[in-house]
């Protein structure tokens, strides 16, 4: 991810835009996977800002099992 916000490094806190673009779904999607407790732990910016740390959403990712 190359952008002018981050100065080519990776951000380390990502919102639900993206997480649903790291994890290839909806917004929607992210939004009912947070609610059913799926998704790793979120942390609260502010009074209505939530963000996912991005360590937290790839470890998740490499721990989900294969399909066989």
């Amino acid at each position: 991810m190359d952008d002018k916000r981050t100065n080519g490094f990776e951000p380390l806190l990502i919102d639900v835009k993206g997480v649903a673009s790291a994890l290839g779904v909806s917004k929607r999607t992210v939004e009912r996977m947070h609610a059913n407790g799926v998704l790793p732990p979120s942390v609260r910016i502010g009074k209505t800002g939530v963000r996912w740390r991005m360590a937290d959403i790839r470890e998740w990712v490499n721990m989900l099992q294969p399909l066989s």
